[in-house]
């Protein structure tokens, strides 16, 4: 009885631990079966820098399904090496970098996220030696190019020189068909590039037979329709976790990126991916049709996800401003018309010239008359992507102005607004790169001028200038 007792208790105990495990098991509790997914990681560092030095920040493809938690370093003479809670690898500020004691760290970075899960991607830096070719990294975005699609430029080919006739040889790794650099660092591709992102070593030797780092020469072609859709003939999936072809890329020096997309049926969605490589990155959207609604509703409307499909906002037309950390995201397109053009817009950064933004900011440059001030005139630079200088004057005598710049390195866009902000007038090209607006101002009156860079796509330099016409 006494044994029957016993093995009774036994049977309830383990029956108590079972529905204990259960009631856990059902908590909540999240569970992830998904890795992160890291690029391998590329930098270079002359012999003799100043310790503590940035190198550069590790590119994540996908947390696997939740955010990366933390980073670590791994491998022969990984402790010379710090790794930030954001994967920005640097040099330590107790280290002493030595081309001639160990060239190359060839590394393991490890990312772990949230739900323990983690994964690794190498990660070589290289110290250069001063008398070694070093190139600069570069990013390319094409649209069925070729020939002679960017230039690749050196930090230096030889001691004290960047003259690239010291240059003899440009060699590329795990690079595709019909892709070439010349000596002079000239990007030449000669066969068409399937839909894909391509990063390919490259590195120089010199005349006097000294090899320099590798760099990436990273190439991202852009959609072209037809080769990326969950329905036959679609150009874009129709589902976050199903789009896995990046169409754009986002620099560290923004700029201006286009996307082509076709509604293909009723209902269609197209989950556009892109990446975006600098924290703080101002990104806006536009959209442009063909006017044909055979499958859209007569709208046309933007949406913008994070990597995690985090939802933000929807706009028809056009997406404001909005300023984004680094990263993977979504701009789901739908209900437009049969073929569009998701136009992105990219600035990375202020402007660090001293003329003011918009109106409310603007720089007064004085006032303007047929006898004593019958031209102004002033010498400025658009420096960023997407800055724009914003100039307020005021008129004396009424009459008819000519306003526009002049000796403009870059095609400029200028912008006539009246006191009030109210838009007046617009110009893009009058001679060269340079606009010219024509108007008739009132005299005792306040106005302002717009300078930019045509499509908010260019850079450079420009002189304005205000001038008095006739009566």
């Amino acid at each position: 009885m006494k044994k029957l007792l016993i093995i009774l208790n036994t049977f309830l105990l383990a029956l108590f631990l079972t529905a204990c495990s259960d009631i856990n098991s059902s908590s909540g509790t999240e569970t992830n079966t998904d890795k992160p997914e890291l690029r391998n990681f590329l930098a270079n560092i002359d012999t003799g820098t100043a310790t503590a030095q940035s190198l550069g920040k590790v590119e994540i493809v996908s947390a696997g399904g939740s955010s990366i938690s933390s980073y670590r370093l791994e491998g022969n003479g990984f402790s010379n090496f710090d790794i930030s809670s954001s994967g920005e690898i640097s040099t330590r500020s107790d280290t002493n970098l030595d081309c001639t004691t160990y060239k190359n760290y060839d590394l393991d970075v490890i990312a772990t996220n949230r739900y323990g899960d983690s994964n690794k991607a190498q990660a070589l830096i290289q110290v250069n030696c001063l008398d070694e070719p070093v190139l600069q990294a570069y990013k390319l975005n094409l649209q069925y190019q070729s020939g002679d699609v960017g230039t690749m430029t050196f930090v230096r080919t030889d001691i004290n020189s960047t003259d690239t006739i010291n240059i003899q040889e440009i060699q590329l790794v795990d690079a595709p068909s019909g892709v070439s650099v010349s000596t002079d660092g000239t990007i030449n591709i000669s066969e068409f590039l399937p839909l894909s992102r391509y990063d390919i070593k490259v590195r120089a030797i010199n005349t006097n037979s000294k090899t320099g780092p590798y760099v990436y020469l990273t190439i991202y072609t852009a959609n072209s329709g037809g080769t990326d859709g969950s329905t036959s003939g679609d150009d874009f999936f129709d589902y976050i976790d199903s789009s896995t072809y990046t169409a754009a890329y986002i620099g560290i020096d923004g700029g201006y990126y286009n996307v082509y997309g076709f509604m293909n049926f009723v209902s269609d969605h197209d989950y556009i991916k892109i990446y975006v490589e600098n924290d703080g990155t101002q990104l806006s959207f536009n959209l442009y049709t063909d006017g044909n609604y055979n499958y859209g509703n007569g709208g046309n409307y933007i949406a913008l996800y994070d990597e995690y499909g985090t939802y933000y906002e929807t706009y028809s037309d056009s997406y404001p401003s909005t300023t984004l950390n680094a990263g993977y995201y979504y701009v789901n397109v739908h209900e437009t018309s049969d073929s569009y053009t998701l136009e992105i817009y990219a600035n990375t950064g202020a402007s660090s010239d001293t003329v003011g933004g918009d109106i409310g900011t603007s720089t007064f440059i004085g006032s303007v008359d047929s006898y004593t001030n019958p031209y102004l005139n002033y010498n400025s630079n658009i420096d960023t992507y997407g800055d724009r200088d914003v100039f307020g004057f005021y008129v004396n005598e009424a009459g008819n102005y000519s306003i526009g710049t002049s000796y403009a390195d870059f095609d400029t866009y200028g912008r006539l607004y009246d006191s009030n902000g109210i838009w007046m007038n617009e110009n893009d090209n009058n001679i060269d790169s340079n606009f010219m607006i024509s108007a008739t101002l009132s005299p005792g009156t306040y106005y302002y001028i717009e300078v930019s860079g045509a499509y908010d796509s260019y850079i450079g330099n420009y002189d304005l200038y205000i001038q008095y016409v006739s009566p």
